[in-house]
């Protein structure tokens, strides 16, 4: 059995034979570790003290758990895992895809993120990926299931809206737990913002802020406008006929939007853009 992990900023996400790995119940599992404890426990137990960014910091121990888990639930799941795809962003250099293979710790092979993403592409056609995750927003040219051209937009589109509400805290925050409450607030906070056009953002002190979707569009424009310059970029010398938009932030109606001004082409927004990597991945495996 082949077990495909795509590691992301915020979540990991497993699929075997076209479906995806549950862990604890859910279709992904958190990329948090605390005391050797993956996942949603770890968020619980650690209360803001858990390690995240473990896909900015690869420390090879966190990385390792974090995989040993997803191989654990798939085996559980499916039964004997003899196989392991891995997938990783465009760019990405040896020493930090070694990691990810080091800690598959079986028969690896590692695909780009964004070739998993375009597996349905036409060969000989030049297609645009977006995948917008929640450390980096990522542009890259596919084509023939190869990577012409690849950017990288660093951003922290939670921490804009913690800014934002920042001055309306009754006192400042000063501890690990009420940070994460916080955070935990903004991200909810963001994801209601996707669907509808005014959210409001629970402090930690039971007060409430409204944030509307002009807002926060307006607090992202920078980083909406340095996207959409490495788009221009990345496609200056290979003009696409397509455009995929994956990651969890592609649900951000403004993303599309901008996408399909800038490049000319309708926008092709995966309606389940978590598992979009893994299951493209899935796809080329299958296919090799």
């Amino acid at each position: 059995m082949t077990l495909v992990i795509d590691f992301g900023t915020v979540n990991t996400v497993g699929m075997v034979d076209g479906r995806l790995v549950t862990v604890d119940g859910a279709p992904w599992l958190p990329s948090v570790v605390h005391s050797g404890v993956v996942g949603v426990d770890a968020v619980l137990l650690g209360r803001g003290q858990e390690l995240r960014d473990l896909k900015a910091s690869m420390e090879p121990s966190s990385v390792g758990a974090v995989f040993d888990r997803m191989v654990a639930a798939a085996r559980e799941q499916g039964g004997n895992v003899t196989d392991v795809v891995v997938t990783h962003p465009a760019g990405w250099p040896p020493e930090r895809i070694a990691v990810l293979t080091t800690a598959a710790g079986t028969s690896v092979r590692t695909i780009p993120e964004p070739v998993a993403v375009a597996c349905s592409a036409a060969p000989g056609v030049s297609v645009l990926v977006v995948d917008a995750g929640g450390g980096t927003w990522d542009a890259a040219v596919v084509r023939d299931r190869a990577v012409t051209a690849a950017e990288s937009v660093p951003v922290d589109v939670d921490q804009r809206i913690v800014d934002r509400v920042g001055p309306s805290l009754s006192e400042p925050v000063k501890d690990d737990a009420t940070r994460a409450e916080l955070k935990e607030a903004v991200r909810s906070g963001k994801e209601l913002l996707s669907r509808h056009d005014i959210a409001e953002i629970v402090l930690p002190d039971h007060r409430a802020v409204r944030l509307t979707r002009t807002e926060f569009e307006l607090l992202i424009a920078p980083d909406v406008t340095r996207l959409m310059a490495a788009v221009s970029r990345v496609t200056a010398d290979a003009p696409v006929a397509g455009v995929f938009l994956v990651g969890g932030a592609s649900r951000i109606p403004l993303l599309a939007l901008r996408l399909s001004a800038v490049t000319g082409h309708h926008v092709t927004a995966d309606p389940e853009p978590e598992a979009a990597v893994a299951r493209g991945a899935a796809f080329l495996a299958r296919c090799v």
